[in-house]
């Protein structure tokens, strides 16, 4: 996620959150999230994440071009 201000990269707990709204009584209809740690050894790797750079791209592409790289 961004926002307008500045780049910001927000990670929640969603198994933890939802184990405390299940003590408020605030879960919702859904079935619970499995309670194996996706970050365990155990797990299949991640993708590599893809970043779309979306309209800075074209920037970049300015910006190599104006100033060449020295050998």
């Amino acid at each position: 996620m961004s926002t307008p201000e500045r780049p910001a990269v927000h990670v929640w707990d969603l198994r933890a959150i939802r184990r405390q709204l299940v003590t408020m009584g605030l879960d919702w209809d859904a079935p619970a999230y499995s309670e194996e740690d996706p970050a365990a050894s155990t797990a299949l790797p991640l993708p590599p994440p893809q970043i779309d750079l979306g309209p800075l791209a074209r920037r970049k592409e300015d910006a190599t071009r104006a100033s060449p790289v020295s050998p």
